[in-house]
């Protein structure tokens, strides 16, 4: 009688207050969610690489334009500085870019995936492939500060001829950026669909809830597990 009396009041207790067994993603994982879906200090919280892309497609249209409008040199430097916006918003404040940048973005996005293989629970897989996808994302930064020297030589030059040269340049070099940006989340889609255990969704609390500690360590924010209205719902990879 005592045990059934035990199990009631067990059953009664988990009704009120929601027993439930808590599986948390891997850290690693995380930071890989931090990179494909969503980023706490990014416009409207999205993935740091999703940030990458539309700032560097913002950029490529508003190289093509520079290059369109050929020899009238106030449009072409009025589309450069939208360039430099979306490349770099500390560079020109104003345009039609995020107001984060490809820069900063593609930095944060590398970042984590570094964070990822370097965390205590990442697979071999990652330790694996993290150079590669390093040495990629290097090569992709390298260029666009190629791409923001560009815009600043248009910046200093009025030669007809020469500006011409310089955007059809700087035209080339950003469609090579978003093209490289792109192959980035293939290598590193990549590298997901080799993950095990399988990489999956990541619910918003956890996505959001790791605190990184001044021995520059990452760990679960203490309020993590608990429930709210703001942690329902789950952020994938695009």
């Amino acid at each position: 009688m005592r045990i059934v009396q035990a199990i009631f009041l067990t059953l009664a207790a988990c009704a009120l207050t929601g027993c439930y067994t808590v599986t948390r993603p891997t850290i690693a994982h995380v930071h890989i969610g931090h990179t494909t879906a969503g980023w706490a200090d990014t416009p409207e919280k999205v993935g740091l690489l999703t940030v990458a892309e539309r700032d560097a497609e913002t950029a490529a249209e508003n190289a093509r334009k520079a290059f369109q409008v050929g020899r009238n040199p106030d449009e072409m430097k009025r589309y450069v500085g939208y360039v430099l916006h979306a490349m770099d918003p500390a560079l020109e404040s104003a345009g039609p870019g995020s107001g984060y940048g490809f820069i900063r973005a593609m930095e944060g996005a590398t970042d984590h995936v570094r964070f990822a293989a370097d965390s205590a629970d990442a697979s071999k897989n990652l330790k694996d492939s993290i150079l590669g996808l390093e040495a990629a994302a290097s090569r992709i930064r390298q260029g666009a500060k190629v791409g923001v020297a560009i815009c600043q030589e248009i910046r200093r030059t009025n030669k007809p001829d020469d500006l011409v040269s310089l955007a059809e340049e700087l035209r080339s070099q950003s469609d090579t950026i978003v093209r490289e940006t792109r192959a980035w989340r293939g290598l590193l889609q990549d590298v997901i669909a080799r993950e095990s255990p399988p990489f999956s969704r990541i619910e918003r609390r956890y996505l959001f809830g790791l605190i990184r500690l001044p021995n520059g360590l990452w760990q679960w924010h203490p309020d993590v597990d608990k429930a709210s209205n703001q942690s329902q719902g789950t952020s994938g990879y695009r």
